[in-house]
């Protein structure tokens, strides 16, 4: 998505979980504090989620209050973010990426915390199941069962010469294996197998 179909995306999403959190329309005079925990440091896409609220028909900073977190790469920050975010009376969190969910996991069992770009819910930690979440979590999955053997038979069809392909894992990854291998990297090597491929993997 680009940068604005995305940061619109979030802004409806977290719209409708602050409605269903609070079981109410908005309350005249409410100020509602969000907080967006992001691995980068886009400011620009904070800018653009501040416009999008307004558009959703929130009055800005008179009825929502929007409180970045930035990581810059240091993803070890966001256990602090967290922290700093649950102690300022925050009302719900918007954390993008693995690393930024686990922390608000951590941080609170009571706020309301939406995810997104987390490819692995379930190995995270944030949830029990895709079907029943459970806690104060909720959020977006780019994982599909399906994707690796899709992916693989795309990949044969298009170079049928090719015999080996590498994979790459991050064995920090919560669900590595003693290979190092993610859960998601596990399934990349049995999708290259099933179309007769050898695949070579590394963390």
């Amino acid at each position: 998505m680009k940068l604005r179909s995305t940061s619109l995306f979030f802004a409806a999403v977290l719209s409708g979980s602050l409605l269903c959190s609070f079981g109410q329309a908005q309350v005249p005079g409410k100020n509602y504090r969000v907080g967006i925990m992001l691995n980068g440091s886009s400011r620009q896409f904070l800018d653009r989620f501040r416009d999008d609220f307004v558009k959703l028909g929130y009055a800005g900073e008179r009825n929502v209050v929007i409180e970045g977190k930035f990581a810059e790469g240091q993803i070890e920050r966001h256990q602090v973010f967290a922290q700093e975010l649950v102690a300022s009376g925050i009302d719900i969190i918007l954390a993008l990426g693995g690393p930024a969910a686990r922390a608000a996991k951590n941080a609170t069992s009571q706020i309301p915390v939406v995810f997104a770009i987390v490819t692995d819910p379930i190995a995270l930690g944030l949830v029990a199941s895709m079907d029943r979440l459970g806690g104060n979590l909720t959020g977006i999955t780019s994982l599909d069962p399906q994707q690796a053997s899709m992916q693989f038979q795309l990949l044969k069809k298009t170079l049928p010469d090719v015999k080996r392909v590498a994979i790459l894992s991050d064995d920090t990854i919560p669900g590595a294996d003693a290979r190092g291998l993610a859960p998601i990297d596990r399934a990349n090597e049995a999708a290259a197998r099933e179309v007769g491929l050898d695949p070579l993997s590394s963390s």
